[in-house]
């Protein structure tokens, strides 16, 4: 059975628009997986879909082997470092810094009229 004149062209956008969705789906993986060329009209979807997967693999940490035992799990992870870094560094140093912008007594300010006269 034929298509209708309109079938037929809705056909056609539905085709295109898959078209620019894979191209587009194929510019991403290129992107994530930073690889450095694209070979036009190949369609490289998986190729770069395992560079990008297999780079986070390679740097996440899933598991640390210490003298306590085998630390797994994120939040682990997480608090053994903080209190690994905690100790190696020492608790913080107190400081007499001040975050209150209403303190600005020793800071010279701008009049209006110096404000006037502006560069522009």
């Amino acid at each position: 059975m034929l298509l209708s004149p309109q079938e037929a062209e809705y056909k056609s956008c539905l085709h295109s628009e898959l078209t620019k969705l894979l191209k587009e789906e194929e510019l991403y993986w290129l992107q994530r997986s930073k690889a450095k060329r694209l070979v036009h009209g190949d369609d490289n979807t998986t190729y770069f879909q395992l560079l990008a997967n297999g780079r986070y693999r390679k740097t996440r940490i899933y598991q640390l082997e210490q003298e306590e035992g085998v630390i797994v799990g994120d939040e682990n992870l997480k608090t053994y470092i903080t209190n690994y870094y905690k100790g190696l560094f020492g608790s913080p140093e107190s400081n007499h810094f001040t975050l209150d912008e209403t303190h600005i007594e020793d800071i010279s300010q701008v009049s209006n009229l110096d404000n006037s006269f502006g560069c522009f």
